[in-house]
């Protein structure tokens, strides 16, 4: 190809649907056949538009224009518009086009009348990023709409792997809404995944929640603050309970401390003292073996009662303690 001393022209086909691109492309590959066989054309697709360009030649471009916006396609009711462009030479073309195509994240080329597709992974990495940091500090569901948008545009399965990880890390680092479990448990996940629409609709609902969550706020009274690290320091006690601690340990009325905890938190205690000991279980088993499973039982409070524990960790997470290592491990 001259980049430099050959003028070239371009055209530009809006509202091209990428369904009618192979349609297009091959009415035009008979056009050009039977009016300027010598001429070679390429192409790049974007987002319902199509950049045509070849070097200049004695030809009716007009003729080439009306031929465009009437040609007929399945299914595309509207008719194609066009504009096209002279250029002194390859070069200041491209500069034109691609500044023109490199904010989309698939770009597809055109060779021989063939379609070839290519992922823009680093457009995507930079603008992911970009809505992610801006969702994250403004909470807005634009911002994650667009991110999830953005996604869902991606066609390589191992690509759409590393970047949803990549984000999953990006939110536990900024805050208290996705625990180190919770990022545990998505990236095993994520590595069992083998099809790409399935992980992109649990990547979509996995965001929402996430970005439409708002991380723990600190801000609780001295008194609940005590309630949470008296509990950290005693789940291991089967008989830890609120009205132990609001008595024995703060000296203060049960029902008072109990409607103050829910109304600073938004959960009962009870629910609560649930919810630390399977998280807690969690990271216990992260190291543990299924032969452990008794020892974790009574590191978070179910006594000597392994049944129990089970049934509780079946419960809450939806499987069983055995079955959550054997996924830890790969085995499930």
């Amino acid at each position: 190809m001259d980049f430099y001393f050959s003028s070239y022209h371009l055209f530009y086909i809006f509202f091209l649907g990428f369904e009618n691109l192979e349609e297009f492309l091959q009415q035009l590959k008979q056009y050009a056949k039977n009016r300027f066989p010598q001429v070679t054309i390429h192409g790049i697709y974007v987002n319902y538009t199509l950049l045509l360009f070849f070097k200049e030649f004695a030809g009716n471009y007009q003729d080439m224009s009306h031929f465009f916006s009437h040609m007929r396609l399945a299914g595309h009711s509207a008719s194609l518009e066009t504009e096209d462009l002279s250029f002194k030479n390859l070069q200041s073309l491209l500069q034109t086009a691609l500044d023109k195509v490199r904010r989309f994240s698939m770009i597809y080329y055109i060779n021989d009348f063939h379609i070839l597709s290519s992922c823009n992974y680093s457009f995507i990495m930079d603008e992911a990023n970009k809505q992610l940091s801006a969702s994250l500090q403004s909470g807005s569901t634009e911002n994650t709409d667009s991110l999830i948008s953005l996604l869902s545009e991606v066609t390589d399965l191992s690509f759409l792997k590393q970047l949803s990880n990549s984000l999953m890390l990006a939110i536990s680092a900024a805050d208290s809404r996705l625990s180190t479990v919770e990022l545990t448990e998505w990236l095993l996940n994520v590595t069992h995944e083998t099809q790409l629409e399935p992980l992109k609709l649990t990547l979509a609902e996995k965001l929402r929640t996430l970005l439409s969550a708002k991380p723990e706020k600190s801000a609780v009274s001295a008194m609940t603050k005590q309630i949470r690290d008296y509990v950290d320091q005693h789940l291991s006690d089967p008989n830890l309970t609120l009205k132990g601690i609001a008595e024995q340990h703060l000296f203060m009325n049960t029902d008072y401390v109990s409607k103050k905890f829910q109304k600073e938190t938004g959960t009962r205690f009870s629910n609560y003292l649930t919810s630390v000991r399977i998280e807690r279980a969690k990271k216990l088993l992260v190291s543990a073996g299924s032969d452990k499973i008794q020892t974790v039982a009574e590191q978070v409070g179910c006594g000597n009662n392994p049944q129990y524990f089970s049934q509780l960790f079946k419960k809450n997470t939806g499987v069983t303690p055995s079955a959550y290592v054997a996924r830890l491990h790969g085995e499930g």
